[in-house]
């Protein structure tokens, strides 16, 4: 049976794929790097613990763009490790000939010091800026949960790879298409840092949009009127870093090993 790994850069204000790389190896930094090349000039690129590197930053010092990661305490960065050591809370540092700045944020759910990496301009710099825009990073694993669950898109219906490619677009390009006409139908969000927002339920949307999906293919006038009621009539208020408990990692698939990451689940799972 054929297998793949796929990296995917989400757009998490527009909540729509930005991008994606595939493979039958691991190696999710280099899929970055590949991927920050057509990433817009000042726009900003957010990680979780995998990715900090040397060959992130170079990534982002080419394509004059920014990177806000979160780092681990276990990683490969010299001097983000001397910093987890110290009592500092911020400190600035040269990466790669790029000027680096980490800081330390108090997480009260694990009661640990969360450790961020950024070349980010000085006037961003602050607690709450650095804290509400890595949360807007929970929307990456919100749209995992679309594809894997609701799309099945790990669950191919051929066993060639220009068919499994043929799934895998028509996949996200439904949901991005489902996403954009959400985003035509409802005001922009005055405050996207907010902790609290309201959201609709994507899902409902999505399997209405696929249920008329013959009349979308005709262009027939006026077909998307009734997707705001649906949209009104599922929104919820939610609230990002709610969950109060740490996150629980798990192991990788013994027949699918990662190249570019060591595990050490004893210091992981503390």
């Amino acid at each position: 049976m054929l297998y793949m790994y796929l990296t995917h850069a989400y757009d998490v204000l527009g909540e729509v794929t930005k991008d994606f790389k595939y493979s039958t190896g691991l190696d999710e930094i280099a899929d970055a790097c590949e991927m920050v090349k057509g990433f817009e000039k000042n726009s900003v690129t957010i990680y979780d613990r995998l990715y900090i590197s040397r060959r992130i930053v170079n990534a982002h010092k080419d394509a004059k763009n920014y990177f806000l990661a979160r780092a681990r305490r276990k990683g490969v960065v010299k001097e983000i490790q001397d910093f987890f050591k110290s009592k500092k809370r911020r400190t600035i540092v040269e990466i790669e000939g790029v000027k680096t700045t980490l800081i330390k944020i108090y997480n009260p759910q694990t009661k640990l010091d969360d450790v961020f990496a950024t070349n980010l301009p000085d006037e961003w710099l602050t607690r709450k800026i650095i804290e509400n825009l890595y949360t807007k990073r929970w929307e990456v694993e919100n749209s995992f949960r679309v594809a894997t669950q609701t799309m099945r898109c790990e669950q191919w219906h051929c066993t060639h790879l220009n068919g499994i490619l043929q799934e895998l677009y028509a996949t996200f390009w439904l949901i991005n298409f489902t996403r954009i006409q959400m985003a035509l139908k409802q005001k922009p969000d005055r405050n996207p840092l907010s902790k609290v927002y309201k959201k609709p339920n994507f899902k409902f949307v999505l399997d209405w949009v696929i249920s008329i999906f013959p009349r979308i293919l005709r262009k027939i006038r006026g077909v998307f009127m009734p997707m705001l009621d649906l949209m009104n009539l599922s929104t919820e208020k939610r609230k990002h870093r709610s969950r109060s408990y740490p996150r629980q990692l798990r192991h990788p698939a013994p027949n699918y090993p990662y190249a570019n990451t060591h595990w050490d689940w004893e210091v992981e799972e503390k």
